[in-house]
């Protein structure tokens, strides 16, 4: 008889009734923090905590320009996804060489770096004292309708640092700036870079002004490169290193 009301006990305490569910994904509706309210950093936390796939979005009628005050935490999740899914531009903005951290960072070390994809954002003035200005992930990048600029680096991709895959659609890369190694504004170790329908204009690296890899592909259908400068003996004052599709 007691065995029987274990069983019982046990099958009620693991129904489906009683697992804890955990949100996928969160809206951006302030600028502050708050009671009820959730800034980026905020949702970022809230994306860490969710741990598997993760969506961040913002609500309408928020100021069209989001100063990020603080570095974020470090991605730890299968999956992020920041889209900005409203018709009114937002830009997120951090705070120069005075405050030196990226937009978003992950180091995988123990912990899984995100699938990282941004639409439709600006993304500007991020400073990071390492690698990757706006972005460092060890990951696979996507970025659709973003624009990046003035973003930095003290080393490599002064706007998107990552070890895997970079994709950008109709996106936008001006004045962004590699200050000592290469790859002003995007830069792989290992991945493949994809530019398509996208503009990259005023970026700087020692090598590869715009684009670099180390040893992966670069392909570029539809786009436009002016004004980029490689100031170093790297060479490459648009696109340097890799096997170079041009379309």
């Amino acid at each position: 008889m007691a065995f029987r009301k274990a069983v019982a006990f046990l099958a009620c305490f693991f129904s489906t009734s009683n697992v804890v569910s955990v949100a996928s994904s969160t809206t951006v509706n302030s600028t502050s923090p708050g009671a009820g309210l959730t800034t980026f950093n905020q949702a970022i936390d809230n994306a860490n905590a969710a741990r598997g796939n993760y969506t961040i979005n913002f609500a309408s009628g928020l100021p069209n320009l989001i100063t990020i005050p603080s570095a974020t935490a470090t991605l730890s999740l299968t999956s992020l996804d920041i889209n900005n899914s409203n018709n009114s531009p937002v830009t997120l903005q951090g705070g120069g060489s005075s405050k030196p951290f990226p937009f978003l960072q992950s180091y995988g070390s123990g912990n899984p770096a995100p699938a990282l994809s941004l639409e439709n954002l600006v993304v500007s003035s991020f400073y990071n004292s390492n690698t990757g200005g706006a972005i460092y992930n060890l990951n696979s990048v996507t970025a659709t309708n973003v624009t990046f600029s003035g973003n930095s680096a003290a080393y490599a991709g002064g706007a998107i640092y990552s070890n895997s895959a970079v994709v950008v659609t109709n996106s936008t890369f001006s004045g962004n700036q590699s200050l000592s190694t290469a790859g002003g504004a995007i830069s792989t170790s290992s991945g493949s870079i994809s530019a398509i329908d996208s503009i990259f204009s005023g970026n700087s690296g020692l090598g590869g002004g715009a684009i670099y890899t180390t040893s992966g592909n670069i392909t570029t259908n539809r786009c436009a490169f002016s004004g980029n400068t490689s100031s170093g003996s790297y060479g490459g004052g648009a696109i340097w290193e890799g096997v170079v599709t041009l379309m």
